[in-house]
This record gives structure tokens, sequence and C-alpha cells, in this order.
């Protein structure tokens, strides 16, 4: 078998592999939201969300302590790495980084009821790894 059709027969079953997570009752769901403001511009005006369940549902790793990593910078206490986001669901980063180009549209996850924002996204073998912080920390 060839490495291009092993890769293939791989992607073929990747979200049924990780999709076992969603299966398990204890995790944690993770939404995309999408808010739009009224007035065009972020923060002003009412706004909308809507939100997308993440499926299949990655992984997520808290952080409780502050740690400096060589690669990425810091990760502050709070922080939660989103791990094993399947490349066939999301095949682009801007389908995973939350950003927007529309005037008055903010994107952002929620993760058990609180937003966070992406500090940043890495890609792996197969699927994006990202690391998110709680909307409104530094």
């Amino acid at each position: 078998m060839s490495e291009g059709a092993a890769i293939k027969g791989i992607k073929k079953g990747l979200n049924s592999i990780l999709g076992v997570r969603d299966k398990v009752a204890l995790i944690h769901r993770v939404y995309m939201v999408t808010r739009t403001w009224s007035e065009r511009e972020i923060g002003r005006g009412e706004y909308r969300d809507v939100e997308v369940q993440m499926l299949p549902s990655p992984g997520i790793k808290e952080f409780k302590h502050d740690l400096r990593v060589q690669e990425g910078g810091a990760v502050q206490q709070g922080d939660v790495l989103l791990k094993g986001i399947s490349q066939v669901s999301y095949p682009e980063e801007s389908d995973i980084d939350c950003s927007s180009s529309l005037p008055g549209v903010e994107r952002f996850y929620r993760i058990a009821g609180k937003e966070y924002t992406v500090v940043n996204v890495r890609e792996r073998y197969l699927t994006w790894n990202v690391l998110c912080r709680k909307r409104g920390q530094p």
C-alpha cells in the first residue's frame, strides 16, 4: 500500500476515531460562536449569537498554573488547549482560528459556558491543536 493510500484510509476513519470522545458523557462540549452586532461595530448595539458545536469534540487540557513553553510563548493559568481537532471536519486554519474580516462580527469559543479567544493554532498530523484564553484576559 502506498503512503498516499494509507493517509487517505486514515482520513476516511479519522472522525470516527476522534468521535469516541462524544460517546463519553463527561466531556465538555465545545461551541464555535459567531456574534453579530446590529450597529456593524463590535460592542455597539444589540448582538445575536449563533453557536455550532464542534464535532467530533476535541480533547481539552486545562492549565491550572502558569507555564513557560519553548514553542508558542507563554501559557497562562486558565488557558485551555483544544487537542485533536479533525482536519477532515475543519480542513483550513481559518475554520478554527476564530478570525473574522466582516464588520461587526466576532468569533470565539464557548467551553463549559465560558468564552475563549484563540491564542495559537498548531497544525499536527491530520489534526489541529488550538490554545485558547478566557476573553478579557491579557
